[in-house]
C-alpha cells in the first residue's frame, strides 16, 4: 500500500512479502511469510518498512520476532482485555520464566494487580487455585490467606483441614511442626529428634 502525502510525493505505508525459509536444494520448499508496517518519518521522508510479524514454513506465528520458537511467540509486552483461558494436559499448565539477572524494588516475576477490585473484599479477591481435592488456598481482597480451602477468618494467614499441619525447617537441618490433630490438640514437635515438645490439649491444658 502506498500514501500520497502533501508533496504529491508516495510512500510505501505497509507491505506483505515472502521468503524462502529452508536450505537450498531439491525439495526444499519451505517458505515464510512477513507483515511490514513504515515507521513515521520526517520532514515529508519516510524512513523505512520494518517486519512486525511472520509465519513460518511450520505454521508457527512471530510477533516481535522473526524466530518464533512455539505456534505463538510474542516478543514484547502484551495486554489483554477479557478473559485468558488456558488449558493444557501435560506437566504445567502455565509457566513463567523471568530472564532478568536482577530486579529493582517492587518489581516480582508473578505479579498480580487486583487494585481495581472494592467489594465483597473477604470474600473474593486476588488469588484462588483450585486442585482435585478443591480450593488449595486463597488470597482475598484485602490481603488475607487461607491455605486448605477458602474458609476466610479475621486473620492473616488461616490454615484449614481435619488435621493440620504447619512446618518450620532451618537450612542447617532442623525441623519444628506445629501439629493440630483430629482431637483438637494443638502440638508443638520437634520433628528432627521426632520428639513432643509441648501440647496445648483441646481441654485448655498445657503440657
Amino acid at each position: 500500500n502506498t500514501y500520497n502525502n502533501t508533496n504529491n510525493t508516495f510512500y510505501k505505508v505497509g507491505g506483505m512479502g515472502g521468503g524462502k525459509e529452508t536450505t537450498l536444494g531439491d525439495g526444499q520448499w519451505g517458505g515464510y511469510l512477513s507483515f511490514f508496517t513504515t515507521s513515521d518519518g520526517t520532514a515529508g521522508a519516510a524512513s523505512g518498512m520494518f517486519e512486525h510479524m511472520r509465519i513460518t514454513a511450520d505454521g508457527r506465528v512471530g510477533i516481535g520476532t522473526t524466530n518464533p520458537g512455539n505456534l505463538l511467540d510474542v516478543a514484547g509486552d502484551t495486554d489483554i482485555t477479557g478473559q485468558l483461558v488456558v488449558s493444557h494436559d501435560v506437566n504445567y499448565v502455565a509457566k513463567f520464566v523471568n530472564t532478568a539477572t536482577s530486579m529493582s524494588n517492587n518489581n516480582y516475576a508473578l505479579m498480580v494487580n487486583n487494585s481495581s477490585h472494592t467489594s465483597n473484599m473477604t470474600a473474593a479477591g486476588a488469588m484462588a487455585v483450585d486442585v482435585n481435592s478443591g480450593r488449595a488456598f486463597t488470597i482475598n481482597g484485602i490481603g488475607r490467606v487461607s491455605i486448605g480451602g477458602d474458609l476466610q477468618s479475621a486473620n492473616t494467614l488461616t490454615l484449614t483441614g481435619s488435621a493440620t499441619e504447619f512446618d518450620i525447617n532451618n537450612t542447617s537441618g532442623k525441623r519444628y511442626r506445629f501439629n493440630c490433630d483430629t482431637s483438637g490438640n494443638l502440638k508443638f514437635e520437634d520433628k528432627t529428634g521426632g520428639t513432643e515438645v509441648m501440647r496445648f490439649a483441646s481441654s485448655n491444658n498445657v503440657g
